[in-house]
């Protein structure tokens, strides 16, 4: 971050930093020589974290992360345990209570509607209802017949998540349409192997409202919603499509 790091190579150096806020990032890069930090919050002690990759170094990575802290005067700090080197490249503070990780990040679609009304980038652009020039994310394959369909949110970094809402379409009659009927939402960390954190079948027409999904926290960068069965839509030519108006991803 802004092309500089500090680190130390001396165990039991630590780095220190008060903050005005309700959560708080620890970004670091992972390797093959860096070890273990305990981090304090208010000096009390929340966990020790692991910058070591085996795999070879890795920059940006958000090494630890609270969330919902009253707002305020908070302090962190990380004390080197162990490995050859510590690194801090920078800190991120939120003065949310609940964070959406999801926001004006990369995503892809097996397939998408692109124009001026609906696109990949619509379904984490902070809009979480349907309006003219952001009704969020709709596929655009095998529109006469149903068949799966999946969007994919990547959150840059690996970050620790443990809800994701799906916004409904919520556009008149239209409403709740586009709501996949069976289907699993996954994370992974290297976009190949995949965690399910949520499996629904059978699942009920929604009203406009989010649809939250809760799940005990994973370390994860990428996020996907894999619709396996599709609900047709009376209002659009019967036709079946995937969409929603906006995708959330909270700590």
């Amino acid at each position: 971050y802004l092309n500089d790091v500090h680190y130390t190579t001396v165990n039991g150096d630590y780095f220190q930093y008060t903050f005005n806020g309700t959560g708080i990032e620890y970004v670091s890069s992972k390797d093959v020589n860096y070890g273990n930090v305990d981090i304090y919050i208010d000096n009390v002690f929340k966990q020790t974290v692991s910058a070591l990759n085996t795999s070879g170094y890795i920059p940006q990575q958000v090494l630890y992360g609270i969330y919902g802290l009253t707002s305020g005067s908070h302090t962190i700090k990380g004390i080197k345990t162990s490995g050859s080197y510590m690194q801090l490249d920078n800190f991120k503070v939120y003065t949310t209570a609940t964070p959406n990780l999801a926001l004006n990040k990369t995503v892809t679609a097996s397939s998408t509607v692109a124009n001026s009304d609906w696109g990949v980038t619509k379904a984490v652009d902070g809009t979480l209802s349907s309006v003219v020039g952001s009704m969020g994310w709709s596929s655009a394959n095998s529109l006469t017949t149903n068949h799966t369909e999946w969007v994919k949110v990547d959150l840059g970094t690996s970050q620790s998540l443990s809800k994701v809402v799906l916004y409904p379409r919520n556009d008149g009659v239209n409403t709740g349409y586009g709501f996949p009927v069976n289907f699993t939402i996954d994370v992974s960390t290297d976009n190949s192997t995949w965690t399910t954190v949520a499996t629904r079948t059978s699942y009920a027409l929604p009203t406009g409202t989010g649809q939250s999904f809760t799940f005990t926290a994973q370390n994860a960068r990428y996020i996907r919603v894999n619709g396996t069965s599709l609900r047709l839509n009376p209002n659009d030519f019967n036709q079946y499509r995937m969409q929603f108006a906006e995708i959330v991803v909270n700590p």
